[in-house]
Formats: C-alpha cells, structure tokens, sequence
C-alpha cells in the first residue's frame, strides 16, 4: 500500500499470505470474508487521484526501473 502525505512516500509492505491460502479455503469463510469486505466497503473509501502523473505513480515507474537489474526483490527482505 502506497501514501503519499506531505510530499513523501510511504510504503507498507505485507507478507505473502499463499501459505494461510488452503486454510481459509478449507475453513468455509470465503462467504464471512466477503460479507466484512463488503461492510468495510461501505463504510470506507479509498481516495482516488485526479491526475494520473501524481507521485505515487512518479515513485513506482522509478522503483520498478531500478529493481530490474536486482532481479526483484526477496521475501526475507520485507519486515513485516
């Protein structure tokens, strides 16, 4: 997820959650999680830019230029 809040960037980076995937699926709560997303929906909005050139877009074309040559990037490297 990407901020952008005082002229700076802000990152959170999450963990890959393919492990937790056959858990859920084998719970049944697809339908649980689907109904709380739709509440949050709701209540919740996430802002939209007006221009498609803003600085979010502006950090994400240079870090997806200059990732390239690192090959990506490992899951051990995230914190969270």
């Amino acid at each position: 997820m990407t901020f952008h809040y005082e002229d700076k960037i802000y990152n959170l980076l999450m963990p890959n959650l393919n492990r937790y995937k056959n858990d859920f699926l084998d719970s049944g709560a697809e339908e649980a999680h689907f109904k709380e997303f739709s509440k949050f929906m709701m209540l919740n909005k996430i802002s939209k830019t007006q221009k498609r050139e803003n600085l979010i877009t502006q950090f994400w074309i240079f870090f997806e230029d200059k990732i390239l040559k690192y090959r990506g990037v490992r899951d051990e490297n995230f914190i969270y």
